[in-house]
């Protein structure tokens, strides 16, 4: 709710895109409903379960990839979202939550912006934040972040290593 909240701050060209909501679920029906009463309906676009081929087009479509997770508990403070390799992969800044692990990723490697999720006008500042910027650099921007996620971010990089590390912790040699 407090991402529909902080939508409707922002400028009548901004839109919402929301993947995995069936239709007749809770979570739609009451989506629809706040939607409403902030009068961003038409600003809003749910998509039903995708192939991941097919969410990645949709995905490369957009601006900014959103990770806002809430405070509720060990699994959402820590989290290591999938989502955050798809939106990188297509060159997109994310909005994460501001706890630690995503934090120190998000700012280390210059991938976006975090802030309060539980707060839509800090939501708000942080999707104009990404998105205030003359295009030239953010077609810059996708390509670092792409070009990151390719070098810096990417296991098939560091993975003999790492089976290195876990074979001589497993065999003590």
């Amino acid at each position: 709710s407090t991402l529909v909240q902080a939508l409707a701050t922002l400028p009548a060209h901004f839109l919402l895109v929301f993947t995995g909501m069936a239709e007749g679920t809770p979570a739609l029906e009451e989506l629809r409903t706040l939607a409403a009463n902030l009068g961003v309906t038409r600003r809003i676009i749910v998509l039903d379960r995708l192939p991941f081929d097919e969410m990645q087009r949709f995905t490369a479509a957009c601006d900014v990839g959103i990770l806002l997770y809430p405070n509720d508990g060990v699994g959402n403070y820590y989290q290591a979202p999938g989502r955050l390799t798809q939106y990188l992969a297509c060159g997109l800044p994310v909005l994460a939550s501001d706890f630690p692990g995503l934090e120190l990723l998000i700012l280390k490697h210059e991938l976006g912006a975090v802030c309060n999720p539980a707060c839509p006008a800090a939501i708000a500042r942080g999707v104009g934040g990404l998105l205030e910027i003359p295009t030239e650099e953010r077609e810059c921007r996708a390509a670092r972040v792409r070009t990151t996620v390719m070098t810096e971010l990417c296991y098939d990089r560091f993975a003999g290593r790492i089976e290195q590390a876990v074979y001589r912790a497993s065999t003590g040699f």
